[in-house]
């Protein structure tokens, strides 16, 4: 099955309590099934609560995946965490602007994603099977 993805929004929201740097991706995404080769039938409401629960899991997964690489293994701020806490803790940011690259690595990261299937395709029956008559 393939999604196409419409809209996506990404809200970073940092917390830093006790010392301990903190991030929440709030993440939402609207896609339109493109694609579908399973004999899932998408104009069902319950097949596609499903797809969307097994499209918010994949998203989680890359994401993490990309996480442990930039964060850790290349040590790249490439999401913007400094930028968000930056504006939210300007006097703590500046504490620690020139050795940020040393509690990137520490960051703790949650993800909240909410992903909807706005439109389930242009036909019921999956690409490739025959209609049951």
């Amino acid at each position: 099955m393939s999604l196409d993805p419409i809209r996506q929004t990404t809200k970073l929201i940092p917390t830093l309590k006790n010392g301990k740097w903190k991030i929440l991706a709030k993440i939402t995404s609207e896609g339109t099934i493109v694609q579908n080769g399973s004999d899932l039938d998408v104009m069902s409401p319950q097949i596609t609560k499903r797809v969307e629960k097994d499209v918010e899991k994949d998203i989680k997964k890359r994401i993490n995946q990309s996480l442990k690489q930039v964060k850790k293994g290349m040590n790249v701020d490439a999401f913007g965490f400094a930028d968000a806490f930056h504006r939210k803790y300007p006097k703590e940011w500046s504490k620690v602007k020139d050795h940020w690259d040393t509690i990137l690595p520490d960051v703790e990261v949650k993800i909240d994603i909410k992903t909807r299937v706005r439109r389930p395709g242009l036909s019921t029956t999956p690409a490739g099977l025959k209609e049951k008559r």
